[in-house]
């Protein structure tokens, strides 16, 4: 009877022991099987971030060449317009140009001195100019307040219109200032005329074309990173740890 017992109670303990063993095997089994799936979303996190990064600094690297490329172009545009500007055409029309606008006032000034000479009512409109002038600079030390110094103003300005009126009329007049001048306004269209044909030979600059092409890939570079930016955070943002938490709390765990 006893030996029956102790069969019995040993039995007892090797189910109890096999039954907890199992137990503990589906328990571990369960947990892997969530820590793989875990270790999964996890994984693709990373993976989403790595791409972000490397998005990331893809778009750096296409602004820093940008902004090169930007500054290089403009370098090279900035040197072929002063090279040109400075070309032997432009030089020699503005030389011509300013040789021209020189004898154009010696002229003038010629003709003014010849009327100064010949012209005596000329010559008594200047005297009452200065007489004016100097009237009216004694009034403004001594703080007029009568009102007349504002006379001799108006009396001024009207004497100085017939001072011009006159001059005017001389110098159109003078043949030597007529060539004068229109030797002047054929050196100003030749000087304007040899700059824009300087400039326009910019554009075919080797090293100015080269620039621009390369600032042509460069924002076109800068574009397609950007949209990979873009894609890729939106990417990131929108998936947040592997799509779903594999860490919330579930039933039976």
């Amino acid at each position: 009877m006893a030996g029956s017992v102790r069969a019995i109670t040993t039995g007892l303990i090797a189910i109890v022991t096999i039954a907890a063993f199992a137990a503990t095997a589906d328990a571990w089994s369960g947990h892997r099987g969530r820590s793989y799936r875990g270790g999964r979303g996890y994984n693709r996190y990373g993976a989403r971030n790595a791409a972000l990064q490397r998005a990331s600094a893809s778009l750096n690297s296409a602004r820093a060449r940008l902004y090169l490329a930007q500054t290089n172009a403009a370098r090279e545009l900035k040197r072929a317009r002063q090279q040109a500007e400075n070309s032997p055409a432009v030089v020699t029309a503005k030389s011509e140009y300013s040789e021209a606008n020189r004898e154009s006032l010696t002229a003038r000034a010629a003709a003014v001195a010849r009327l100064k000479e010949t012209n005596p009512e000329f010559r008594d409109l200047l005297a009452k100019c200065r007489s004016l002038r100097q009237q009216i600079e004694a009034l403004a030390k001594s703080n007029d307040t009568s009102g007349k110094m504002q006379s001799l103003q108006t009396e001024l300005r009207g004497l100085a219109r017939k001072t011009i009126l006159m001059e005017d009329q001389a110098v159109n007049a003078d043949q030597t200032l007529k060539e004068s001048d229109t030797r002047k306004a054929s050196m100003h269209a030749k000087t304007q005329s040899a700059k824009a044909d300087a400039l326009n030979s910019v554009v075919s600059d080797p090293q100015v074309k080269a620039a621009q092409a390369q600032l042509v890939q460069a924002q076109a570079q800068a574009r397609q990173a950007n949209v990979r930016y873009s894609m890729a955070l939106a990417s990131a943002s929108n998936s947040g740890y592997g799509g779903r938490s594999y860490y919330r709390a579930r039933a039976g765990y």
